[in-house]
């Protein structure tokens, strides 16, 4: 998921261990003051995060390990989207998967790690253009599966439209079958008729108006949507929801 849409800093703490009891404020007695709970160390958190992706350190770069906890979480998230793909009996035709690009086809984690979780858009879209971001194994293998299956392969991501060609080019040159793919508009006059908040859209209106018009205006059955955010699967027009795991930051 890209953070192009709203990033909301670094949220790892809520994937991680925020469990303030009780809403974090405790109602005050008589002649007490209420006190509000201490939010989780935002050291230990990022140090939580580096231990779920197996990170280590090669020639000065963050890198994950696909046998981490989060490479055995997301497989196993994979191959339930693939029983998904598997268990209808209607003919392919029509029937579509629906992917989104960042920590969904490709990790962005060594990239973060080595910025301390930082965000910086224009760092963001310059290692989208240089192709920094390795793809996802299992979800790279889904997504062939339904192309030979015959089912339509969608990405449908909140990276601006301006960065078209090097996502394009780079999830062809990463190994992932011909697809389709959706980006934000950048201005109001490039936005097409079924997003009618044009450029204004948040991210989770954005995919949701995308898939309503793959579906409704398009006539494609979208059997699984794969994303790492919970805004991926709001609104529905879908099957099957599969939640990739990503404790490093939230888009709404």
């Amino acid at each position: 998921m890209s953070r192009s849409g709203r990033w909301t800093g670094f949220v790892v703490a809520v994937s991680v261990g925020l469990t303030l009891a009780g809403g974090a404020v405790g109602l005050a007695g008589p002649g007490s003051t209420a006190t509000a709970a201490e939010p989780p160390n935002l050291g230990r958190a990022k140090a939580a995060v580096k231990e779920y992706y197996g990170g280590h350190v090669v020639d000065g770069r963050n890198q994950h390990s696909e046998d981490s906890q989060w490479g055995r979480d997301t497989g196993a998230k994979v191959r339930e989207a693939r029983e998904a793909l598997l268990d209808r009996v209607e003919p392919a035709a029509g029937r579509a998967i629906v992917l989104d690009v960042d920590d969904t086809a490709e990790i962005t984690y060594g990239w973060a790690a080595d910025r301390d979780f930082g965000f910086d858009r224009g760092a963001q879209h310059e290692a989208i253009r240089a192709g920094v971001f390795p793809p996802i194994r299992p979800v790279r293998e889904l997504a062939w599966d339904a192309h030979r299956l015959g089912i339509k392969v969608f990405f449908i991501t909140g990276r601006p439209e301006s960065l078209r060609e090097p996502t394009a080019r780079h999830l062809a040159e990463k190994g992932f079958p011909p697809a389709e793919l959706f980006l934000k508009p950048d201005r109001a006059e490039d936005a097409p008729p079924y997003l009618p908040c044009a450029d204004k859209c948040r991210t989770g209106v954005y995919k949701t108006l995308t898939r309503e018009h793959l579906q409704e205006a398009r006539g494609h059955t979208i059997v699984v949507n794969v994303g790492d955010q919970e805004s991926d699967f709001e609104g529905g027009f879908s099957r099957h929801d599969i939640k990739l795991p990503n404790p490093m930051y939230h888009v709404r």
